[in-house]
């Protein structure tokens, strides 16, 4: 038994006993959707920054950071997930937005697991006990 999330609850009866575990491929609980950022590290956003993720099929990170686009790449391994530094496109920033993106970036590459508040939050934990905290994006 592990940390990890996963997606399906499994039951097997062997010899007339039965045995529960889990099931599924845990990424796929964070594919599929865009996330959108609503609080770091306890610290809110600036109003009407934006700051997402998009976890790719294909194990890529993306999203916007505040002003700029950022790729990284993700892993999950065992009971943790792995992020690594994130490249970004280089647009000239206001300075207060550089600041949140420098620090969503770094805590970002920090983050070591996933969980999901009662209410359906994407809560992304760093070994600190910092976290960022994301919803879906709202479908248009």
């Amino acid at each position: 038994m592990s940390g990890m999330l996963y997606p399906n609850t499994v039951q097997v009866r062997y010899r007339e006993r039965d045995f529960q575990g889990c099931g599924g491929d845990p990424a796929t609980l964070l594919q599929g959707t865009e996330w959108v950022l609503e609080d770091m590290a306890g610290r809110g956003l600036i109003d009407r920054s934006r700051i997402t993720l998009v976890f790719g099929v294909d194990g890529q990170l993306s999203g916007r950071a505040s002003c700029n686009s950022y790729v990284a790449s993700y892993a999950l391994t065992g009971e943790t997930l792995q992020v690594s530094q994130a490249v970004t496109t280089r647009m000239a920033c206001a300075p207060t937005l550089g600041q949140q993106e420098t620090l969503f970036l770094a805590l970002l590459q920090e983050v070591q697991r996933f969980t999901f508040s009662a209410d359906g939050a994407l809560l992304l934990d760093t070994a600190d006990g910092r976290q960022l905290l994301a919803r879906r994006a709202k479908a248009l």
